[in-house]
């Protein structure tokens, strides 16, 4: 018997270092089961959304939802561009979490018969100086949870009734 969900929780502890020119780029959602139907039509795209997060150091970048490319952006921000493969991205960016995270909805128009599709997030970077720190690359991959076909109609089950004169257990 299962009951009904109220409530969920997460924390995310991500491990960084004052001084360190290190960049830690944190996306919360890069493999994503969608379900289907046997035929590969996905039923929901429900939670296939993102969110990255980009740290240089111990100091967390501003999201520019705007950017399409470094030269675009202010001293400690970053951007991102995507490309998609058999699955449709979220076209309207945001910026969350005061301005920190950078949130993609949820994917949309999966190719039927594509049981992986991805998406490439190109990640650009200007640290606290204004220098393009390069791109990195995260792939958010889908799979498929295919509903199974419909079986043959069995034949009906054969009922065993077991009694006992006593019910005792004797050690």
């Amino acid at each position: 018997n299962q009951g009904t969900l109220l409530a969920t929780d997460s924390i995310t502890i991500i491990g960084t270092k004052d001084g360190s020119d290190a960049i830690t780029v944190v996306g919360d959602n890069l493999s994503h089961t969608l379900p289907a139907e046997n035929n590969g039509s996905v039923t929901s795209y429900a939670g296939s959304g993102i969110n990255f997060e980009v740290y240089i150091g111990g100091t967390q970048l501003t999201a520019n939802t705007s950017a399409t490319q470094v030269s675009d952006l202010s001293a400690n921000q970053f951007g991102i561009t995507e490309s998609a493969s058999d699955i449709t991205v979220n076209n309207s960016p945001s910026a969350t979490n005061s301005g920190k995270t950078y949130t993609f909805g949820v994917a949309s128009a999966a190719t039927q018969s594509a049981d992986n599709p991805s998406i490439t997030f190109s990640i650009f970077v200007k640290d606290s100086a204004g220098n393009s720190r390069g791109t990195i690359k995260q792939v958010q991959t889908f799979s498929k949870s295919k509903k199974g076909s419909t079986g043959a109609t069995g034949t009906g089950a054969k009922v065993v009734t077991l009694s006992a004169d006593k019910y005792i257990i004797t050690y």
